[in-house]
């Protein structure tokens, strides 16, 4: 895995949770994209250093993911 393809899957997992527009645990992600644990978490990971991707963990202790969503008017 090299940098490109962690750019990639940045973007693949970006537009999912933008889509989704509600938290989404981390093994849902996983299961809905296809890829391996840790390609999401690479991509994750990229996502969260550029700030643009948002952590919280459920009363369960299940991580959640979100990207900010804007909205115009």
């Amino acid at each position: 895995m090299d940098k490109s393809t962690i750019g990639t899957n940045a973007g693949i997992v970006w537009r999912t949770l933008h889509e989704k527009k509600e938290n989404v645990p981390f093994r849902k992600l996983v299961d809905e994209i296809g890829l391996p644990d840790y390609e999401i978490a690479a991509a994750i990971g990229w996502l969260a250093r550029e700030d643009k991707i948002w952590f919280t963990t459920a009363e369960d202790g299940t991580l959640l993911l979100s990207v900010y969503q804007e909205y115009y008017y």
